[in-house]
């Protein structure tokens, strides 16, 4: 499989083959996934075609590998499972000026239920910790976008998706949404967090030839075996 240049396009037949045979099985296991019958999308969404199905690069990343992360052996073979990818921002490279606010306002502009997974080439992972060298700990990065996508109370509840998926972890005493409910009642101006820390992710993927980071909407979900499957 490819990590490095065009890893997320068409054009590797590695990565393209697996995406396509997930996408089949998806459909296929729905029952078919009938517009208007057990499909009922309004829109669609193009990414269902052939979800990315990509591997790391491990080798050019400056931070530990992301099965590692997740307690398990850097020998060990597993696959990394992600829902979401209904929203994206794209940037290339991290900016000399103003990148702290920058970034946060565009995390504060993403569906809460749905936190940042930040896909970054090579350049911009060094280029993060080039413009805050404590971002050498991965968890020190993810802490931060914990910290920039904060927002009010009030700002964050009067959105329908927040109500429609976080209204009822809240009132079942879920974290952080029961803090956030009981912050609105207390002090609607008062500063609530916006994603679950523990599902905010970042990953290097790319091959160099540009600065390409992107943000998306995407909750992981776990890391799995592969031999578990052969």
């Amino acid at each position: 499989m490819n990590s490095g240049v065009g890893a997320m396009g068409p054009f590797n037949h590695a990565n393209s083959t697996v995406a396509y045979a997930w996408g089949l099985l998806s459909k296929n296991l729905m029952g078919g996934a009938i517009p208007n019958v057990n499909y009922v999308g309004s829109q669609g969404n193009p990414i269902m075609t052939a979800s990315p199905v990509v591997p790391e690069n491990e080798e050019r990343s400056p931070w530990e590998p992301f099965h590692v992360e997740h307690g398990w052996k850097p020998t060990d073979s597993t696959l990394s499972v992600f829902v979401g990818g209904l929203t994206m921002q794209f940037m290339n490279t991290v900016r000399h000026e103003r990148w702290r606010e920058n970034i946060g306002r565009m995390l504060v502009g993403m569906d809460s239920h749905f936190p940042p997974m930040i896909v970054l080439d090579p350049i911009p992972a060094h280029e993060f910790i080039e413009r805050d060298p404590s971002f050498a700990d991965k968890q020190k990065l993810l802490d931060w976008v914990d910290e920039a996508a904060q927002m009010q109370a009030r700002d964050f509840w009067n959105n329908r998706e927040a109500q429609r998926h976080l209204r009822a972890p809240a009132a079942a005493g879920v974290e952080p949404w029961a803090t956030n409910w009981r912050i609105l009642g207390e002090n609607p101006e008062g500063l609530v967090h916006k994603f679950d820390r523990k599902r905010i992710t970042a990953v290097v993927l790319g091959g160099e030839t540009a600065g390409t980071w992107r943000i998306f909407g995407a909750r992981y979900e776990g890391t799995f075996p592969v031999d578990d499957w052969r």
